[in-house]
């Protein structure tokens, strides 16, 4: 997922990012594949913030409101489903989900708009965010399976591949 990220971000130009991710494993080592491929290009992380599970509004407030001051507004964000969705409400209350910001998604993304139900003011917040979503190829076994599910709601990849 970061080599892509990173092939976005180079073909754009920008230099230096702000990452936010999760303070746990999954996230520190996302955080680090990232710093890794953004070297290969000349580009790096300016900025990062961890957050942890029980990271609050007002934390993530704080966090994105220094994060502002700082310079890159291109937000790369690798963390685990957040069904609330609540990086991009803070966000639009601090005006920072403008044409002057740049958000770009890990798969967590995806996962959760595949894994919750979401009214149209909810997406209507995601509008402008890039997200990656894993690549599941379309086989007669997968058709049979989604068939034989009768389930409106479609899976996320990781349900698939379980």
């Amino acid at each position: 997922q970061m080599s892509v990220l990173v092939d976005l971000i180079n073909f754009y130009g920008w230099k230096e990012v702000i990452s936010v991710y999760s303070d746990d494993e999954l996230g520190r080592n996302g955080v680090a594949a990232l710093d890794d491929e953004l070297y290969k290009k000349r580009s790096r992380i300016s900025y990062k913030v961890p957050l942890s599970v029980h990271s609050n509004e007002r934390f993530l407030t704080d966090a994105l409101n220094k994060s502002k001051s700082i310079g890159p507004r291109v937000y790369i964000l690798h963390f685990g489903p957040d069904p609330l969705l609540r990086i991009f409400d803070i966000a639009k209350k601090l005006q920072m989900m403008t044409h002057e910001y740049v958000w770009l998604a890990t798969d967590w993304l995806s996962v959760t708009l595949d894994s919750s139900l979401m009214d149209n003011g909810t997406l209507k917040l995601l509008e402008g965010v890039v997200g990656l979503r894993q690549h599941i190829p379309e086989s007669e076994k997968m058709q049979r399976f989604t068939y034989n599910l009768q389930s409106n709601r479609s899976m996320n990849a990781y349900a698939l591949h379980a």
